[in-house]
C-alpha cells in the first residue's frame, strides 16, 4: 500500500491534508492556522513514521485504508500501538517548535507521559539521543519545506 500526502497551505491561511491511498479514495482533512500547531504536527507525524519504521501508524493505517476518524486517540481507546506512540512522539516534537528544545531526559519523559495518557499501562521505550536528533533533524528539514510552500500550494509526501 502507499499514500501521498499533500499538506496545502490555503489562500486563507489555513492548511489542510489530503491523503490520496493506492489504488483509490481520498480524505481531505483540515488543520487549522497554516503556521500552527495542526500542520506542525502532520509534519512530525511523518518524520517519526518514518525514521522509527512504524508501518502502523498513522499514515500507515491511512494506506491500508483504514477510515481516518477511526484514527481518533483519546484516553482508554483502543488505537493500534503505533498510533499511540507516534502521536506521543510527534506531539512531543511539534509543541518543541512552538516553545523550548527539551534536554534527552526531558523529551522521554514527555513521551512517557504522552503514551500513558493516551493508552493506560502502555509504556514507551526510552529514545536515544541520537534518535532524537535524527527526528529534530527531519522534522525541521520538513517544517523548512512547508515554509517555503506559496498559498495556495502544497508540500507533497509520499508513504510507501
Amino acid at each position: 500500500m502507499s499514500l501521498t500526502i499533500h499538506l496545502t497551505r490555503n489562500g486563507d491561511g489555513t492548511a489542510s491534508l489530503t491523503l490520496i491511498r493506492a489504488p483509490g479514495g481520498t480524505v481531505q482533512l483540515p488543520l487549522g492556522p497554516a503556521n500552527g500547531f495542526g500542520p506542525a504536527h502532520d509534519l512530525a507525524l511523518y518524520a517519526v513514521e518514518t525514521a522509527l519504521g512504524l508501518r502502523r501508524g498513522f499514515y500507515g493505517l491511512a494506506a491500508e485504508g483504514v477510515a481516518i476518524g477511526h484514527l481518533h486517540i483519546a484516553p482508554g481507546a483502543s488505537t493500534a500501538e503505533e498510533v499511540v506512540l507516534a502521536d506521543a512522539v510527534a506531539g512531543v516534537l511539534a509543541r518543541e517548535a512552538f516553545g523550548q528544545t527539551l534536554s534527552i531526559e526531558g523529551f522521554n519523559f514527555e513521551v512517557g507521559a504522552g503514551v500513558l495518557a493516551r493508552r493506560s499501562g502502555m509504556r514507551a521505550p526510552v529514545l536515544p539521543e541520537s534518535l532524537i536528533e535524527q527526528l529534530r533533524t527531519v522534522f525541521a528539514s520538513l517544517r523548512g519545506r512547508w515554509e517555503q510552500v506559496a498559498p495556495g500550494g502544497n508540500l507533497e509526501l509520499h508513504w510507501t
